[in-house]
């Protein structure tokens, strides 16, 4: 599993473990999953979907970034 942490200016939108993230990229929509490569994105206007055990979490942003690194998910956004 993966830590994952989303975080608007203002307060904490997510933080929990997740089995895959969806983000939307500004060279397009990826998905993180367990033992993914350190990487930095910019983010564009889109959706992000969280998949956790039990459901699945949408958030809409327009805009944000994110790193990976370690199983651990770091989202700042902005809606």
């Amino acid at each position: 599993m993966m830590q994952i942490k989303i975080i608007s200016k203002d307060r904490k939108l997510y933080d929990g473990e997740a089995i895959a993230i969806t983000l939307p990229g500004v060279s397009g929509e990826f998905q993180v999953l367990e033992g993914h490569a350190p990487i930095f994105s910019v983010l564009k206007n889109g959706k992000i979907l969280v998949q956790t055990p039990k459901k699945v979490i949408e958030l809409s942003i327009s805009g944000g970034i994110s790193r990976v690194f370690n199983n651990e998910v770091l989202i700042l956004i902005q809606r």
